[in-house]
């Protein structure tokens, strides 16, 4: 993910937040995997995975959510 993909990713978050406090993280990255036997490559695995945390506050109340469902399905 680039910075700028985060970046809107961060801004849609927070127009959606409108006027709370808010704290939101994008976290993770990529991570590759390949296997050997009998001098040959088995299996060559490679995951791109991010998290978006987002914790919302009201008065004394606060409650996070974490998910890693980047569609732009309008489900909040």
């Amino acid at each position: 993910m680039t910075r700028e993909e985060a970046r809107a990713h961060l801004d849609r978050v927070l127009a959606a937040a409108g006027p709370r406090e808010l704290e939101a993280s994008i976290g993770g990255g990529e991570n590759f995997l390949t296997r050997f036997a009998n001098n040959e490559i088995t299996q060559n695995v490679a995951e791109r995975r991010y998290v978006l945390s987002v914790r919302v506050a009201r008065g004394k109340r606060s409650g996070r959510a974490t998910g890693n469902d980047w569609s732009d399905a309008e489900q909040w």
